[in-house]
């Protein structure tokens, strides 16, 4: 029997909805923007009731091995306490095909935002309207990103004199350990200016949310080798913020 991310998904969604402590199932990432190719993981969200999670993790764990042998398995701890997260692989699958499963308790307060395009979902199945899309309140959200921004600004201000100071000195990975903290808060502000309803994704999705111009302008400042590289990419850095 092939083993494909429909089988999967099938079984999942039909075991869960007939389990009375599970309340919604639903899609994020590639399957929620209609992306998914070749390379593309499952990422599967279960809510349940309080107090059931690890039954339900065995639940799931149980219908994977009605499929297949699992290859691989691992938990993560998730920043949300009330979340779990946990990794799956079926043997014989593609590499790529992990099931990234996470798993909220039912009192977790949550919604998507209609307008934020990391915000999307397929919903499989919610017997307890778990699932909403709320509008965005605009005025709240660019009055957050300025704040966002002006913080961005003032900490790549302060953190760049590190790296100034360690490239004086000729250290070039001492000043590395100060510049690639610095990218990342350079990424935000570019996020911001070109993608600001996903300002907090860094360089996921890069190639599809920035332009070309911009892209290049990332690669730049992420190649670098010598001291006099690290020189230049702040000059640019600078130019561009």
């Amino acid at each position: 029997m092939s083993i494909d991310r429909n089988l999967i998904l099938n079984r999942l969604s039909d075991s869960l909805q007939s389990v009375d402590y599970v309340n919604a199932l639903w899609l994020e990432g590639a399957d929620s923007l209609n992306k998914v190719d070749e390379f593309s993981d499952i990422d599967l969200w279960v809510d349940v009731n309080d107090e059931f999670e690890d039954k339900s993790i065995k639940f799931v764990r149980r219908e994977l091995l009605k499929i297949g042998s699992l290859d691989f398995e691992f938990e993560t701890k998730h920043p949300h306490p009330k979340i779990r997260q946990i990794f799956f692989h079926l043997k014989d699958t593609p590499k790529y095909m992990i099931i990234d499963m996470c798993l909220q308790s039912h009192s977790r307060d949550f919604w998507f935002t209609k307008e934020m395009e990391g915000e999307k979902a397929v919903v499989l199945f919610d017997k307890k309207n778990v699932i909403r899309f709320l509008p965005l309140n605009k005025a709240e959200f660019n009055k957050k990103l300025e704040q966002r921004k002006e913080y961005l600004l003032k900490k790549y201000q302060i953190m760049k004199i590190d790296v100034e100071k360690e490239l004086e000195r000729n250290d070039y990975l001492g000043a590395l350990n100060f510049y690639l903290p610095l990218t990342r808060v350079f990424i935000d502000l570019l996020r911001i200016e070109h993608s600001p309803t996903k300002h907090e994704f860094g360089l996921k999705h890069s190639k599809r949310d920035f332009p070309e111009n911009v892209q290049k302008l990332l690669i730049n400042v992420l190649s670098f080798h010598t001291v006099s590289d690290l020189k230049e990419n702040l000059k640019l850095m600078d130019k561009n913020i």
